[in-house]
């Protein structure tokens, strides 16, 4: 019948609306919808007419009838979240009257969910173990969270108690609501059992597993054991909730933290949990390196989706201990107090934890992308760029660890830190200098320089180490490094000096130029007129071909017969008429 996948779909549309009230008139408006769909609708002429009940041949009959018990439970718990969300703000304001109306919805939620695990309950419904168990995990959670707001510690802790042995089971079982059941679990469920238990004044050190299978009514409850046990044999040993959650096995769970000779325990059975589940995701992930190192995995390349659940777990880590911090000052303990310094170093702890496989993992990717710059023939500014803002992020990450508590007043460690941001600071201007070869070789060698002088001055405060994983440096590598860089400098000192003596010898030497006459037909910046036109350079060819001689003959005046007598006669006439006497108005009229 799938009631909590129904459920879990509800709500879903409910975070998509955003609103717990508009959640509640969809809960109103499907209700009256359904129940006209299945006949069950009021005569409105009659009042205070109640609605017929639901019965378990109806079930049987048709699964939708449940949804008139889960519309209404849902509606009414809707508008207790809504009427909550008002007192989120301060909790310790909040009027009698609206608490008191708060509890009265969560009840009505809970009294209907309570005839859903009665009808799955009754034997003619025809509903499976897991339906039942279902249903009693929904119940119990509504009537945790009644305990719950009512200030009833051991109720809620009973309550919530079965739901989370309901879903343990759930989860072992399988199915394909998996998911589903995790989400409440981890939305709900546990907090309030963490809580609750806070209250009861018990140790934080007891796994949530063990809270809820110590706490669970097996004698009130005769009848859902026995479906329990039958859907998963084991749900009250002692290994139950290590398979129902994450595999986690009771033996990862981590006790003490060891940060730098201090030892620190782990009190918070969240942070424990996280920390196992940190430490089984690195020994996968080594197991995942290791076969791609030796060729066995995908094409043997290492890519950063291999580090993301070390990430994640570690990051979980980060999570809850700022979460049990937040909640220590909440409670007003002082900073010298054992337990928040404890929580303080284990901080520490978890984020460089988080950190180092943040920088192993950009450690990895750039060493790809130098294998692939290697490889090429020519440089590759986008994969220069790529590899600039990996050794980028490895320095900021660097950074953030000298911000973490404690970490500035520990000087030895924190010369250590420095020392390996040389190095990194270093391989980021190695990586950078490549590309500036085609323009400006000055500027090469000087970050070449300036790597060399990162590495010389970091390479005698790291610490001994054959390792490169995470922010373990090899001092062989670093070695190796320095004597690169030295060979670098050197050799581009060499280039420089090479072509600024090209350059003083052609400023040097005297311009040759080609005389002016034969260029002509370009234009020269500047005119060189000590050359001019060749002198004494011997014989050139010139065109001889007859057609230049035909060319010629029209320019050529060769003397024709009589035409001397005929320039003899013009020129007299031209002397007469400069010598001839014009009067005033023969003049005037050009005569």
């Amino acid at each position: 019948m799938d009631t909590i996948s129904f459920i879990s779909s509800l709500r879903q549309q409910a975070l998509l609306l955003g609103d717990y009230n508009a959640y509640r008139q969809m809960c109103s408006r499907r209700l009256a919808k359904l129940r006209k769909k299945l006949g069950r609708v009021n005569d409105l002429r009659k009042k205070d007419q109640k609605p017929a009940p639901v019965t378990a041949e109806d079930v049987m009959k048709d699964p939708l009838y449940t949804r008139l018990l889960i519309y209404p439970s849902e509606r009414a718990w809707a508008h207790a979240m809504h009427m909550k969300s008002f007192t989120a703000d301060s909790p310790d304001t909040v009027s009698p009257e609206l608490r008191g109306h708060i509890r009265s919805r969560l009840a009505k939620a809970a009294s209907y969910a309570k005839q859903i695990r009665q009808l799955y309950s009754t034997p003619g419904s025809n509903a499976s173990d897991v339906d039942i168990i279902e249903a009693a995990a929904y119940a119990t959670s509504l009537l945790g969270a009644l305990a719950f707001e009512k200030g009833h510690w051991d109720d809620a802790l009973r309550e919530f108690a079965v739901s989370r042995v309901c879903y343990d089971a759930l989860l072992v079982s399988g199915g394909k609501n998996g998911e589903v059941y995790k989400e409440f679990l981890t939305s709900t469920v546990e907090p309030s059992i963490r809580y609750s238990a806070y209250q009861n004044g018990i140790s934080r050190t007891v796994d949530i597993g063990v809270l809820a299978r110590q706490f669970f009514p097996k004698e009130a409850e005769k009848e859902l054991v026995e479906g329990l046990k039958r859907v998963h044999s084991g749900v009250f040993g002692e290994a139950a909730t290590g398979e129902a959650m994450e595999g986690v096995e009771q033996a990862l769970l981590v006790t003490e933290v060891d940060w730098r000779g201090r030892r620190a325990p782990v009190e918070e059975a969240d942070i424990a949990v996280a920390l196992g589940v940190a430490k089984k995701a690195e020994e996968e992930l080594g197991r995942v390196l290791d076969g791609k190192k030796a060729g066995s995995g995908s094409g043997g390349k290492r890519t950063a989706e291999d580090f993301d659940g070390v990430l994640a777990a570690w990051q979980e880590c980060v999570d809850e201990t700022k979460k049990a911090i937040d909640k220590a000052h909440g409670e007003g303990v002082s900073g010298a107090d054992p337990r928040l310094q404890n929580l303080q170093l284990i901080y520490t702890y978890v984020n460089y934890g988080l950190i180092g496989w943040r920088v192993g993992r950009n450690r990895i990717m750039a060493e790809e992308i130098e294998k692939g710059l290697r490889e090429a023939e020519e440089v590759q500014g986008g994969k220069v760029k790529e590899l600039v803002v990996l050794y980028d992020a490895i320095l900021q990450s660097l950074d953030q660890i000298v911000e973490l508590p404690g970490v500035a007043a520990d000087e030895d460690f924190f010369q250590e830190i420095e020392a390996k941001r040389g190095l990194f600071a270093a391989l980021r201007c190695s990586a950078i200098a490549p590309s500036h070869l085609a323009t400006n070789t000055r500027n090469t060698l000087a970050l070449y320089h300036r790597a060399l002088t990162h590495i010389t001055t970091s390479l005698p405060r790291l610490p001994s180490s054959s390792s490169t994983t995470k922010l373990d440096i090899s001092t062989t590598d670093a070695q190796s490094l320095k004597s690169h860089l030295q060979a670098l400098v050197t050799r581009y000192i060499a280039l420089i000096q090479l072509q600024d003596y090209i350059q003083k010898t052609q400023r040097d030497s005297p311009a040759i130029h080609a005389p002016l006459i034969d260029t002509l037909g370009t234009y020269n910046e500047k005119i060189v007129f000590e050359n001019l036109v060749p002198v004494n350079n011997g014989v050139e060819p010139v065109p001889v071909k007859p057609v230049f001689f035909d060319i010629a003959w029209n320019f050529v005046g060769y003397p024709v017969k009589g035409e001397e007598k005929k320039v003899e006669v013009q020129k007299k006439k031209e002397e007469r008429a400069q010598t001839k006497k014009v009067g005033f108005l023969g003049g005037l009229f050009g005569r």
